[in-house]
């Protein structure tokens, strides 16, 4: 009689993605020079998007949803920006006397983000009137 157990491939599975996705943000890390908590943010916002953004393509949404997505990439990257602007502390602290990079500056990051949400929207809205 065979009894198998498929909650033990599970693990094996689960273990196996979890040190794929360790690896990979070590590598990242590495690479971009950042701190291992600034890169688990950055890799795991960027799996998030990533998943989305397929999800949204094999659904038929991603027409709509890319602006979104986008805004969603530019904000994943703002942990790194901060990370190599200041040295690890958020640049949306407004008490610390510190000069920031302007690529780093909190009203930066949010011009950015809403134009790169509100733009394709808006150029979608001008070509096509019944949107």
């Amino acid at each position: 009689m065979s009894h198998q157990n498929n909650s033990d491939m599970l693990m094996f599975i689960f273990i196996a993605i979890a040190i794929g996705i360790g690896m990979l943000t070590w590598k990242v890390s590495d690479i971009f020079n950042l701190d291992w908590e600034t890169g688990c943010k950055v890799v795991m916002g960027l799996l998030i998007t990533v998943t989305l953004a397929i999800v949204s393509i094999y659904t038929g949404f991603f027409s709509i949803a890319y602006p979104i997505l986008l805004g969603l990439f530019w904000f994943v990257c703002w942990p790194a920006l901060d990370y190599w602007a200041t040295g690890g502390t958020n640049s949306f602290d407004f008490l610390l006397d510190r000069k920031t990079p302007w690529w780093a500056a909190w009203y930066i990051k949010a011009g950015v983000l809403i134009g790169l949400i509100g733009i394709p929207y808006l150029i979608k809205k001008i070509r096509s009137p019944y949107y």
